[in-house]
């Protein structure tokens, strides 16, 4: 692979955080491992069954007609794991003629839309993490294990320092210390945040 090209590829992955590539027609599931690898170690997402005899990836099937398990809810991928991945890589083999975006939320401009006082209350809280919605969902994945962890409600970048919110409604339980009633008004105000349009990036599947 061109050493440029993947350099380029990742400084525009920092800067914008949602990358589309189009009309890349008939990649394995080998090549997109391959890819996936030039970001970093790839790992098997626990709560979904893997294919192809490759732990790291697999289908995400939904029959017309029919309720999907994965996505229907704001979320973190893995935001339960104690190290919880930098991205996802995803690749529509079929895709409907309409309908099923999947819509990104910019979380570090979430956080800059809110007042200082705000992100200086929420800068030395951490959140409990947890998979147990997912279990409670989709039984068939009832062996996964989900202890709670706990992460930072404002995180730092790795690479570029840029600091983002860290929370999400589906696997996000409570702040730490404190009781699900007492975080309630701060997560909710967050979770808000998230729906905000603006604030949005919509990807349409081609």
């Amino acid at each position: 692979a061109n050493s440029r090209a993947i350099y380029e590829i990742k400084e525009a992955f920092h800067e914008y955080s949602v990358l589309v590539f189009r009309n890349q027609a008939c990649l394995s599931a080998k090549d997109l491992l391959r890819i996936a690898e030039f970001f970093g170690e790839v790992e098997a997402r626990p709560v979904v069954k893997a294919q192809y005899g490759l732990p790291m990836v697999h289908d995400l099937i939904r029959e017309k007609g029919t309720l999907g398990h994965y996505g229907e809810v704001w979320h973190q991928d893995c935001s339960y794991m104690h190290h919880p991945p930098l991205g996802a890589l995803l690749y529509g083999m079929e895709v409907p003629a309409y309908g099923n975006d999947t819509v990104f939320c910019d979380m570090s401009l979430a956080l800059k839309t809110l007042s200082p006082a705000f992100v200086d209350l929420l800068k030395p809280l951490r959140a409990v993490h947890s998979a147990y919605k997912m279990v409670k969902k989709d039984p068939s994945v009832a062996s996964l294990a989900y202890d709670e962890v706990e992460h930072p409600v404002v995180r730092r970048h790795p690479d570029t320092g840029e600091l983002s919110l860290f929370v999400n409604p589906f696997f996000t339980k409570h702040l730490a210390g404190m009781t699900e009633e007492e975080s309630r008004p701060i997560l909710e105000h967050l979770f808000e945040i998230m729906t905000r349009a603006e604030l949005q990036c919509r990807v349409r599947w081609e």
